[in-house]
């Protein structure tokens, strides 16, 4: 995990109204960016430039009814832990592995031997690149046995079967019991922008790496193996649904021994792939129910009976920031841009959401 220093950093780009953002924060009346300067109850409101606000020009970006943020939700000042890179499959297979089989039905869609992780029970070969697998089912009352096999020849867990890939076809659900099992959090749509930007003023259109630069992979070399990256060697983000990429990609296949921030698409604090490979599940501020998210509760290691997160003041349903290796609108890779924040994901998955997780620091 990458630490997250306290101190103050801005939300929103300052470039309203040319921005090619869908939905930003500002400062209140004005159309600047806004500074989070402490941890304490923070309103929400636009009658004056101190209140937070946003932009909600089309989508789900509305930032929803004023109110307040209370103390106890993680505003991204005071400091914390997020993961460098998104979950990967091994680590998503490990965590079924360790299920009861109750709890397993819940958190995976795939229940009948050779079938493929996805949002549904149907598919014999990977979908969107996920290698997930039900390899051995040995009946109720035991837990059923997963492994990865992205090369589809029964044999998993070989060197291209794809376990360093990011994770996709997790629910918000799903997210919520991953933390709650690893002793962790989600983190909230304000600590995504201070993971991505740091203490620096706002970039116009900026994406997570500080810059307007975007180049695309093209291609994979060496794909599902520990060394899968991208044919065009100077890509730094997995967007716009290239045809031969067509799912995301390892985790950090753009960084390397002499790759820069810009070069590698890292952030600030050189988290990977905020902007792009897969969109990710965030507590927005723009759900009006998730405002009295608290912090400073994390997971406990223990799921109930059916898989499920047992933790107090923990979200239903959530949001989505950074974008995914099919989105063409490239305003929806930018740091500040919130097209998606407030719809309210709950048990739907997607080829194209994965997770990234928190912890506050002590």
């Amino acid at each position: 995990m990458v630490y997250i220093p306290q101190g103050a950093f801005y939300v929103g780009d300052n470039v309203f109204p040319g921005s090619s953002s869908s939905g930003y924060f500002v400062a209140g009346t004005t159309t600047s960016p806004f500074q989070i300067t402490s941890e304490n109850t923070l309103t929400i409101g636009n009658s004056a430039p101190t209140e937070l606000w946003g932009s909600s020009t089309s989508g789900y970006n509305t930032i929803g009814p004023t109110g307040t943020l209370p103390a106890t939700c993680p505003k991204g000042f005071g400091a914390f832990y997020i993961m460098k890179y998104e979950l990967s499959q091994q680590m998503y297979k490990e965590f079924l592995n360790k299920l009861t089989r109750t709890q397993q039905i819940n958190r995976v869609s795939a229940t009948t031997v050779g079938r493929y992780m996805r949002d549904n029970n149907t598919s014999t070969t990977p979908q969107n690149r996920n290698g997930i697998k039900l390899l051995l089912d040995p009946g109720a009352p035991y837990s059923m046995i997963y492994g990865n096999d992205l090369n589809n020849n029964n044999v998993p867990d070989e060197n291209d079967d794809g376990m360093h890939i990011s994770c996709n076809w997790i629910s918000f659900r799903d997210y919520l019991a991953f933390a709650d099992w690893a002793g962790l959090r989600p983190f909230t749509e304000l600590e995504y922008e201070k993971a991505c930007r740091g203490p620096l003023n706002p970039v116009a259109n900026e994406f997570a790496w500080g810059t307007v630069l975007f180049i695309n992979a093209t291609g994979i070399n060496n794909p599902g193996q520990n060394n899968e990256v991208p044919s065009n060697s100077s890509a730094n983000v997995v967007g716009n649904n290239n045809i031969n990429v067509q799912g995301p990609m390892r985790n950090g296949c753009f960084a390397g021994s002499t790759t820069n921030r810009v070069q590698s698409g890292g952030t600030f604090y050189g988290v990977m792939e905020m902007s792009g490979n897969l969109w990710e599940y965030v507590v927005s501020v723009g759900i009006a129910s998730n405002r009295t998210f608290n912090g400073h509760y994390h997971g406990d290691g223990f799921l109930d009976v059916n898989g499920n997160s047992n933790t107090s003041n923990w979200p239903s349903d959530g949001g989505i920031r950074g974008a995914a290796w099919n989105v063409t609108t490239s305003s929806s890779f930018q740091i500040s841009d919130r097209v998606n924040a407030s719809y309210g994901y709950t048990t739907q998955r997607y080829a194209t959401t994965g997770i990234r997780l928190a912890r506050t620091a002590p």
